[in-house]
């Protein structure tokens, strides 16, 4: 930033101009603030559970999205499979278990707390939490609960709609003191910049047609060099990218439409019925049908599954 002195003639702005830099007192404050937008508008949080839930169960338990309980009464156990790493549930505290990690758990008829499930997407597949593979408890501001128990009381109303939102971000703030985030703002700003037009045309254009060599087009250059730039600027393959866009499109088909399963195969130019259904359930680890079939049963904070009353234990 260039402060002009009173024996200079100050420049006038014009778009497009190079001087711009040059002559607006402002341009830091705006470049950061075009940071935060970049952030803000690829941002996804969605909801796959939230309830109050009262299992009296043991078993091993998977999921495909975060995970967070909220603990009023009782106490009970989880262990994470593949470390041995074990917490004991108590009132008062909460457990985090990130994103695809399998743990036995132990819920006693007196074990109360209430339970989330979350994603909170950067790109297609890039979840905020996706690098922590360790379950870990906090203390949460004692007021969350309070607030947890009039959500989860309420009736639908734009009161208890944004009531949700503010202690949605009050809980994401208190997560990011206790779990490391999978990339940076910096980081997640400059591989944005980095990839603007690739990005753009997996969400605008993509289809499961899409080859890799076409991609490797979009970005100008060869696919193992790209390949390599990706996975070490973003954590995650490019094609799994491009899986995490097509999931989606056809969930929003799904749940936004009544198309018959043939006709989303169509549109999303799979080959066959049988080869979407097949996409689908490796991603997503239900069949489309039923998928659908969850959603319709979802309740007014969901966007995705939601089914009962309960948590229930995810079938393999």
């Amino acid at each position: 930033m260039v402060i002009c002195s009173c024996k200079e003639k100050k420049r006038s702005y014009i778009p497009g101009k190079e001087n711009f830099m040059e002559v607006h007192p402002f341009n830091h404050f705006r470049s950061h603030r075009g940071d935060l937008e970049i952030i803000s508008i690829n941002l996804h949080w969605t909801l796959n559970v939230f309830n109050l839930a009262n299992p009296n169960w043991r078993g091993c338990d998977y999921r495909l999205g975060n995970r967070l309980f909220f603990v009023c009464r009782g106490n009970g156990s989880v262990v994470q499979v593949n470390s041995g790493t074990s917490l004991e549930l108590h009132p008062g505290f909460a457990c985090f278990i990130p994103r695809n990690v399998t743990v036995r758990v132990e819920y006693p008829p007196e074990l109360v707390f209430y339970a989330l499930e979350f994603h909170v997407e950067l790109l297609p597949g890039l979840d905020l939490f996706s690098s922590n593979n360790s379950i870990c408890e906090y203390r949460p501001a004692p007021e969350h609960f309070e607030w947890l128990r009039k959500v989860e009381s309420g009736e639908v109303s734009w009161k208890n709609f944004f009531r949700f939102e503010k202690l949605r971000q009050s809980i994401l703030l208190e997560l990011l003191d206790v779990v490391e985030p999978s990339i940076s703002c910096r980081e997640f700003h400059r591989g944005f910049i980095k990839y603007a037009r690739l990005i753009d045309f997996i969400r605008n254009e993509s289809t499961a047609r899409t080859t890799m060599d076409e991609l490797a087009a979009v970005q100008k250059c060869t696919y193992d060099k790209l390949s390599r730039m990706f996975r070490a600027d973003f954590g995650m393959s490019l094609k799994k990218m491009l899986d995490a866009e097509l999931s989606m499109q056809a969930k929003s088909l799904l749940t936004s439409t009544n198309f018959s399963i043939k006709e989303i195969a169509r549109r999303l130019e799979f080959s066959n019925e049988y080869n979407f259904s097949r996409f689908f359930k490796r991603i997503n680890h239900c069949a489309p049908r039923a998928y659908r079939l969850r959603y319709l049963c979802a309740g007014p904070f969901s966007q995705e599954l939601k089914v009962g009353k309960h948590l229930k234990p995810f079938e393999m």
